[in-house]
């Protein structure tokens, strides 16, 4: 009965919305002012037409108009496209019939524009008028990169091209001005200017210093009117493996299920099995549970089950059938899963390379799902409605022959049973359909399966709002995928409906689109013999094919016909189809989305000439593309893979670039949407039957107008688009802003190892080329199509890779689908493995794995040689025996006596060669012998050092002369010791490269994170002033502050006060008046809440003592002032004032700034200690206050000068300069907070030499980075150094530096203004004597020497103790799977507590830390920040109290690269007192014999 009652008032609703059609017609038309609108009548079908264009256009492109056009008299007919005072005619002609699309010239436009396209049709009867709108939009160029491998090693040379593309993936010439290579505390390492480009591809190469710090490095390619285009890429040690391991397990079981099988596999890189053993666990684990439901699991604990067994040696697998028994599959008191972890061992290495897999356990072991390839969001009533399902098992296997029962609304309407492959697929009927929904549920009812399941039933009214009195389903307690189809509205119940295609369109192949078609008399009109229907196709926002298909009515009113396209690259990667078919009062339409395969018209193909070479082989690859085109070659070891590299330079990303996103009518600011016409009257009642009915609709329904708008394009008619809409039926929602935006710019080798005879007829290769890289070259294709290139493969038995880029001035862009592919290969080899790096006095193992894949049995001998170390053989010495496919291995103990990179050689050489061991020695064949030679790099012991000199000159046109005398360091280790030069035009341009990284501290700590942020908005305020601020640093340093003023409100407490660590409830005082300070530095870069400012400045007034107006402070800095001075009141107090007096007035902060200046008027001078006294002078200068001149002669008095410079200090500043001296962080605050008080002081306080003194003493303090030894020193020397810049600044900078040794020029460096923020490094020969300076020329240059070596350091001369111990819980063949290293320190110096401590922890060889546990060390510990730098992990402790110990333990897991030092040591340090160090050794817990 209600399904009737809804038919009936759909049926009202359109005999309503027909005697409105005339004025819902004219909602849509958008007449021109004044136009008589009342001269046509549709319903007589005297002017049909449909006008239609994309509502955005690519500026100075071509675009395109459809129309179609029917009358029954002659209609005159104009199109025009109007934009500003330019009138384009599109169509003009007479015409009574007209279906067609025509191509017009867009105008150029600098931005986005609005323009207009108007129809005008007038006839003898008739007059039509319409304008349109659309956008004219600036296509933006799309940058890509390509990098030779996005992991490098110290020393590696980095690769790099970049090219821009249009969006029809045409290269454009870009002008990239500059390109830079920038280090991981972003300063600009290197730089190459204006780069050559041919046919758009530009290439650059920079080299990559020997000790170039790890971390993530970028390359960006700086364009002139536009931002940079970047790539990234990380430096590290690593070793690219030489097997993969996998494992695989079903994804499910079920409860009842017995056993399971868990599938490993291993291979070499090269394609040949790898031998060796497995061993793998596997449990189930307790489930997690808390309060009560814990204690019923009281005393269960998780069951695992362990296995050992050998690899197929033949085909590098093995299958493990575990029983499942064990695990109790049934109950409910464990996990519903499985963890599985298999380790594969490496016969003769014994690498180890661990594989995880995770099998759930199901009560539900079918899983029955839609296919929604297949499946329409809106069905369509009187076309049948696809269903298409999947049955699979709990391991995710079809299961075939299965009864499937199909419901629709709760009633059974068909069943169906599962093919081959699980699927099941029926069509419904709609005919009967005329809800505004229906549900679809389809159900697997097996009877005799498992099937439980623990969830809710659906409440009533889920089906009772959509169909009243809809039952439970009947099939609930069984596999069930139910969805939700909603009704498509057309007025003459007329349709069109295509059918999907799975998968993706083949480029280059025609693709058959079938469409169903349903239509009315209604619709066409009464006796029609034939209709047309017309399509688009758009791709990559463009129109790219569009036509019509007409069809015979004559028998039939359904039906179904093809369109046919040939996929082209225009297409990638999806296209929409739009058909649409005009009936008598309104247009019917369908839209689908297809995938399409990645193609370029650019075709390109790539391939090796031989499918396996020898290593250091010449091979050679032959190219084919477009004629002209530029080609861009890489290859590269594929092991590389093994380790996770990306390349974002992948067809898809490529199309996905220059794609223009877009939907609806909304084009960036401009809504181009009409206004919906009127809705319906609610209250109008028709008689129908006997009864009275009112009109219903509903905002679920589908329209043409959505298809439309979900195409995007624009369409001016006479006929109806949109579904009718009863008043107070509107749909409700939240309107959404669909924003548009075109994707935008982001972002020969020496010769090898041919094989050659040598003496004795001996075939023997050498092989020391180990990179993976190589082949990177660009390659002109000739006119023919068709290119070669060729390169010397290195010597690593593994396969290669191969892939290009190639660019074309008429063809565009093309690239290789798939890498081309070579294996190198030796069928008698020596593989060799050790530790990438080891110190040298340590023991390492050198393991040497000898494969026969030759057709006979060899006798061979292995050999170690080499200097600098001592090999001790673990193994027997003499031949070894070995058959096809067989492995033999070798290895030794070495002792390192030198450092540096350390050159060995392992040969393998066949002694005898015949069918079986036993047999005569084959003289047919010819010996064979494989020499290896690698590199290890073997570290100085003890610990590093730096030591910097630094220069701050101000020339005016002159020269002035420097020098070092450079003196062994005392307990030097020898060979340790490494020096260079830095020359940067501006003092402030050492902070400006160093953004990040200034103290080279961790930025875990608040106060720490607050040093730089202050520093880097006094560097940018001063290059604002001096005009040097570019772009590109302006962004990165905002960008910089944003992340460091979210970070900072990460210490920010739930009462408002500020932390040292985000982690503490502790408050501190200083930190909190910083933290402000900060804030009101940054303002004018990036977004400040001022109601926190406000609050803070709140919290403070509650610690100022209203009746003195003093601070008296709660907390420390990290410096090395005495914390408990009793002028600590003063010092906070102006401290305080000092960031009052400067930032803009708050109600609530100049009653707090009156007090402070009461309190410091109120101080007793005599009494004041220097570090008090700088502060106090600061803050009177700032405020004028009258005893600024007093404070001002007692600073003078107070000077301490020393060759040529000025500086200020504490009063119990240690005597002496040590020869690792460093600026006490308190003296340098001391002297830059005195220099601002001089330079914001009275004029006649402004001694600009006594100033220049004190620069030059701070600059000198600067380290290699731009930064000082602590953070708020920090914070004020670059304040100083900034404002007394602004005072001595000089117009231009031209300035040469020459740096001698003795009597020899090592260096000459040049500075003008184009180069003067770059930061320039030169490596300068170990000689220890007197290195002069010389610089001349106009600027401010800084020049540092900076020396780098490590010292031994004695635990005699330490202020801490240091015990180390290790322990492992199994030792299986000399292995500890798990390393538990115990650390116990404690500080026994001659304060209360320390600074900072550093624990530097160098990590067994092989092993890696758990860095889950030790972020859980920094509980205990008291820490801001754990670091894990190659193999070493260090963690910061904020301070030791002395004669207490403190003890922690980190677990460290063994990687899949293991081979083992003997032992390791740890460093515990003062942060700011680095000399004042202990260290201990700790070994390999398990036993040296065991190792062996």
């Amino acid at each position: 009965m209600w399904e009737k009652r809804l038919l009936l008032s759909i049926f009202l609703l359109g005999l309503i919305s027909r005697v409105k059609s005339q004025t819902i017609a004219e909602s849509y038309l958008l007449p021109s002012e004044g136009e008589d609108t009342g001269f046509s009548d549709n319903e007589n079908t005297k002017l049909n037409y449909v006008m239609s264009f994309l509502p955005v256009m690519k500026s100075g492109n071509t675009g395109q108009v459809c129309l179609f056009l029917e009358s029954k008299e002659l209609i005159r007919l104009n199109i025009t496209l109007e934009y500003l005072s330019t009138t384009i005619s599109i169509f003009t002609e007479e015409s009574s019939n007209l279906n067609e699309c025509r191509d017009f010239q867009v105008p150029t436009v600098d931005t986005q524009q609005l323009a207009y396209i108007t129809f005008s049709a007038v006839g003898e009867t008739v007059k039509k008028t319409e304008r349109k709108s659309f956008v004219i939009d600036v296509m933006k160029k799309a940058c890509h990169t390509q990098i030779e491998k996005t992991r490098y090693k110290p020393g590696d040379t980095v690769r790099c091209r970049a090219f821009c593309i249009d969006s029809d993936l045409k290269p454009t010439e870009e002008n990239f001005t500059r390109v830079y290579m920038m280090e991981p505390t972003g300063a600009r390492v290197a730089q190459v200017t204006q780069p050559p480009s041919d046919v758009g591809l530009v290439s650059v190469e920079f080299n990559l210093s020997k000790d170039a710090a790890p971390g993530s490095y970028r390359i960006e390619f700086v364009r002139e009117l536009d931002s940079a285009v970047i790539v990234y890429f990380s430096v590290e040690r690593y070793v690219p493996p030489r097997f993969d391991s996998t494992v695989s397990c079903p994804n499910a079981v079920s409860v009842l299920e017995k056993s399971v099988e868990i599938k490993m596999s291993a291979q070499y890189v090269y394609g040949q099995p790898v031998p060796g053993n497995v061993n793998g666990r596997c449990c189930r684990r307790v489930r997690y549970a808390y309060g009560r439901d814990a204690n019923c699991l009281r005393g269960l604990e998780d069951i695992c089950a362990e296995f050992t067994a050998e690899i197929d040696s033949t085909t590098g697998t093995h299958t493990e059938i575990l029983n499942l028994d064990v695990f109790r599959l049934q109950f409910s008191e464990y996990a519903n899963g499985i963890e599985c972890s298999v380790t594969t061992k490496e016969a003769g290495t014994g690498v180890l390379v661990t594989q995880y897999c995770y099998i759930s356990v199901t009560s539900q072991p079918a899983n029955l799902q839609f296919d929604y390839t297949y499946h329409y969001q809106y069905f369509k009533r009187g076309l049948n409605y696809p269903i298409s399902g999947i049955l699979r098992d709990e391991r995710g296997q079809p299961m075939a022959n299965e009864l499937i029962i199909i419901e629709v609304n709760g009633k059974k309407v068909s069943n169906a049973t599962t093919d081959a492959q699980g699927r099941v697929e029926c069509e419904i009927d709609t005919t009967s359909f005329f809800q505004p929904n229906i549900s679809i549920r389809i159900s697997y009812p097996n009877e005799d399966q498992c099937y439980s399941t623990n969830q809710q039933l659906p409440s009533p009214w889920l089906y009772d709002d959509f169909y009243p009195g809809y039952p439970y389903p009947s099939y609930r307690d069984y596999p069930s995928a139910e969805k939700i189809v909603y009704r498509f509205y057309s007025e003459s119940d007329s349709y069109l409906q295509m059918k999907k295609i799975p998968g993706r369109l083949s480029c280059n192949k025609n693709h058959d689109i079938e469409v169903e078609y349903k239509v009315t008399e209604d619709g066409v009109g009464e006796g029609a013999t034939e209709t047309t229907f017309q399509y688009l196709v758009k791709a990559r926002h463009e129109i790219v094919s569009h036509g019509q298909q007409k069809v015979d009515l004559t028998n039939s009113l359904t039906g179904s016909f093809n369109i046919t396209l040939l996929i082209t690259s225009d297409y990638a990667l999806n296209i929409q189809i739009l058909v649409i078919g005009k009936m008598k009062t309104e247009i019917i339409s369908d839209l689908q989305e297809f995938d399409v395969e990645s193609c370029f018209n650019n075709e390109v193909s790539l391939a090796f000439t031989e499918s396996v070479v020898a290593p250091g082989s010449d091979v050679q690859l032959e190219l084919s593309a477009a004629p002209g085109s530029i080609c861009g070659l890489k290859a590269y070891d594929a092991s590389l893979d093994l380790l996770g590299s990306y390349d974002s330079l992948n067809p898809d990303n490529i199309h996905y670039s220059v794609r223009y996103y877009q939907y609806g009518f909304q084009v960036g600011e401009f809504n181009l949407e009409d206004p919906a016409p009127p809705c319906e009257d609610p209250n109008k009642e028709v008689y129908c039957h006997g009864r009275y009915y009112r009109p219903f609709s509903t905002h679920t329904d589908g329209d043409t107008y959505g298809n439309l708008q979900s195409f995007g394009l624009i369409v001016a008619s006479d006929l109806r688009v949109r579904r009718p809409v009863v008043c107070g039926m509107e749909e409700v929602h939240n309107p959404i802003l669909y924003r548009t935006f075109s994707a935008t710019e982001s972002s020969m080798v020496s010769p090898g190892s041919t094989p050659l005879p040598v003496s004795g007829d001996v075939f023997e290769t050498i092989r020391s080329n180990f990179d993976d890289v190589a082949g990177w070259q660009n390659v002109m294709i000739g006119s023919d199509g068709k290119g070669t290139a060729e390169f010397i493969i290195p010597d690593t038995i593994t396969e290669w890779k191969s892939n290009m880029i190639c660019l074309s001035k008429k063809e565009g862009l093309g690239l290789t689908n798939e890498a081309a592919n070579v294996t190198v290969f030796l069928p008698f080899f020596v593989e060799v493995t050790h530790p990438q790096f080891c110190t040298r006095g340590e023991k390492i193992l050198i393991d040497a794995t000898v494969a026969n894949y030759l057709e006979k049995c060899i006798k061979v001998e292995i050999t170690l040689e080499g200097s600098g170390f001592t090999p001790n053989s673990l193994s027997d010495d003499g031949e070894v025996c070995i058959c096809k496919g067989e492995r033999t291995s070798k290895k030794w103990s070495v002792d390192f006596s030198s450092i540096g990179d350390i050159t060995i050689t392992v040969s393998a050489s066949t002694t005898h060669i015949s069918n079986s061991c036993d047999g005569a020695n084959d003289e047919s064949e010819t010996p064979r012998r494989d020499t290896v030679i690698k590199t290890i790099i073997v570290e100085a012991e003890g610990v590093k050092r730096e030591v910097t000199h630094s220069f701050l000159n101000i020339l005016e046109g002159s020269t002035i002369e420097n020098e070092v005398i450079l003196q062994i360091p005392p307990n030097l280790v020898e060979d340790s010791y490494e020096l260079f030069c830095t020359v940067v035009g501006d003092p402030i341009g050492l902070v400006a490269a160093n953004l990040i990284n200034l103290l080279n501290l961790p930025d875990g700590c608040c106060e720490q994170s607050m040093g730089s942020l202050i520093a880097v908005a006094h560097m940018l305020k001063y290059f604002i002033s001096t005009g040097d601020l570019d772009d590109e640093l302006y962004e990165k340093a905002k960008s910089y502050l944003a992340v460091q003023y979210a970070r900072q409100l990460g210490c920010r407490r739930f009462d408002g006060y500020y932390s040292v660590f985000r982690s503490s409830t502790v408050y501190n005082s200083w930190l909190n008046i910083n933290t402000f300070w900060g804030f009101e530095l940054i303002k004018p870069f990036v977004f400040v809440d001022t109601d926190i400012q406000k609050q803070t400045l709140l919290l403070m007034s509650k610690e100022q003592n209203l009746e003195t107006g003093c601070f008296y402070p709660t907390g420390r800095f990290f410096t090395n002032q005495d914390q408990d001075n009793e002028n600590a009141h003063i010092q906070l107090t102006a401290y305080v004032a000092i960031r009052l007096v400067q930032n803009e007035p708050y109600s609530n902060g100049e009653p707090l700034l009156q007090g402070c200046l009461k309190c410091l008027q109120a101080a007793d001078l005599s009494s004041l200690d220097t570090f008090t006294l700088a502060y106090l002078y600061h803050a009177a200068a700032r405020a004028n206050l009258p005893m600024v001149n007093d404070l001002h002669n007692l600073v003078l008095q107070r000077a301490v000068a020393e060759g040529g410079t000025v500086h200020w200090q504490r009063e119990n500043s240690p005597p002496g300069r040590p020869f690792y001296y460093v600026c006490p962080s308190g003296d340098v605050d001391i002297t830059a907070n005195i220099m601002l008080g001089m330079i914001k002081g009275p004029a006649e306080n402004q001694d600009l030499n006594l100033l220049g003194q004190a620069a030059t003493w701070l600059s000198q303090c600067q380290n290699s980075r731009g930064g000082y030894s602590s953070s708020l020193d920090t914070a004020s020397a670059v304040e100083a150094m900034t404002e007394f810049g602004l005072l001595v600044n000089v117009e231009g900078t031209e300035f040469e530096v020459i740096v001698s040794q003795g009597d020899n020029e090592v260096a000459r460096i040049n500075v003008n203004t184009e180069n003067k923020m770059v930061v320039q490094r030169v490596n300068l020969p170990v000689v220890f004597e007197t290195i002069k300076i010389s610089t001349s020329g106009t600027g401010n240059p800084l020049t540092q020497i900076t020396s780098k070596f490590n010292t031994r350091i004695s635990n005699e001369d330490s202020s801490f103790t240091l015990n180390v111990t290790t322990r492992a819980e199994t030792c299986t063949e000399g292995v500890a799977p798990v390393i538990y290293t115990d650390i116990c320190t404690m500080y026994t110096g001659s304060k209360s507590q320390t600074n900072m401590v550093l624990v530097d922890i160098k990590e067994l060889t092989g092993y890696t830390t758990d860095k889950a546990l030790a972020y859980q060390m920094l509980s205990p510990l008291a820490t801001g920040e754990v670091e894990f730098r190659d193999n070493h992990v260090q963690f910061y402790v904020m301070s030791l109290k002395a004669q207490v110990e403190l003890c922690f333990t980190i677990t460290s897991f063994l990687d899949k690269r293991a081979l083992l030092y003997q032992n390791s040591v740890i460093i515990i340090r003062d942060y700011y007192d680095a000399d004042k160090a202990a260290f201990a050794m700790y070994t390999y817990p398990c036993s040296p014999t065991a190792v062996e």
